[in-house]
């Protein structure tokens, strides 16, 4: 975070707030970034991993994700 900011890469004082508060958020879930797939290769072997995995019954509840989308929505929308 300070390297981003000596570098100017925040220009309003909300976005190194916001920038922090996610920076956190990460920290304290412990799980990587989503990587996202470059080539169509790299999407449809995704895709098939994902298939795979409901397959197996290890998807995740619907009503907790739309719960979870609904939350970082207000958020968004909360920050103006």
């Amino acid at each position: 975070m300070i390297s981003r900011l000596q570098a100017g890469a925040h220009r309003y004082r909300e976005s190194v707030f916001y920038g922090a508060r996610d920076l956190s958020r990460v920290k304290e879930v412990k799980q990587p970034l989503p990587v996202v797939p470059q080539t169509p290769a790299e999407l449809v072997k995704a895709l098939l991993s994902s298939i795979k995995r409901l397959d197996r019954g290890e998807g995740v509840e619907g009503a907790a994700v739309i719960r979870r989308l609904q939350k970082r929505r207000k958020e968004y929308l909360s920050r103006g």
